[in-house]
């Protein structure tokens, strides 16, 4: 239910964003974005839950008005390695992945914008660990999803800087890992 009101006030703010200012006036191009800052992992014990997280991706919107770019998106996000420690034993759990998706930029304020991302996520998740001198480790990779949301400041009309908050799924019946990668970005637009 809380995941359909998300979607819900997302699709109503998409809509309602257009109205809310003409300031920008977006045109059709290519992409490209990085992003670097803080990643955490939900969903499984870790003393060490957050790390540095990145991701890079490059794109095309189309404008379907003069404020509003609707567009897709591929990219690369590695989140981070994330540790847990006890008397004698260690365990290391790293997520990263390829994701592709849409996206949406619309202006709010005189170059001010908002933007929302979701797509397909392909989670590699890599657990390794050591116990009394034991060590085990394992890898897979999982098909899930993404979603993010940000907002930020366009310089000119090919660069912007913003800050995102981004969710990467990586979850399935045995283990329930998720990840939030909240950054600084900047956009470079052809």
């Amino acid at each position: 239910m809380k995941k359909s009101m998300l979607a819900l006030a997302l699709v109503a703010c998409a809509f309602a964003v257009p109205t809310l200012s003409q300031a920008a006036d977006y045109s059709n191009g290519a992409f490209i974005n990085g992003q670097a800052g803080q990643s955490k992992l939900k969903g499984i014990h870790a003393s060490d839950d957050t790390d540095t997280g990145f991701a890079i991706n490059a794109g095309y919107r189309w404008a379907v008005s003069p404020s509003v770019l609707l567009g897709v998106e591929g990219g690369y996000v590695d989140l981070g390695k994330f540790t847990d420690r006890a008397p004698g034993a260690s365990a290391e759990f790293k997520l990263s992945g390829w994701n592709a998706g849409v996206n949406g930029k619309f202006a709010i304020a005189d170059q001010w914008y908002f933007s929302a991302r979701a797509g397909f996520f392909s989670a590699h998740r890599k657990l390794s660990g050591n116990a009394f001198g034991i060590s085990v480790s394992g890898s897979d990779t999982k098909s899930k999803y993404y979603g993010g949301i940000g907002f930020g400041y366009d310089f000119s009309n090919n660069v912007s800087v913003g800050l995102n908050y981004d969710r990467y799924w990586a979850n399935d019946s045995d283990v329930d890992a998720k990840g939030d990668l909240l950054s600084v970005g900047a956009e470079y637009r052809f």
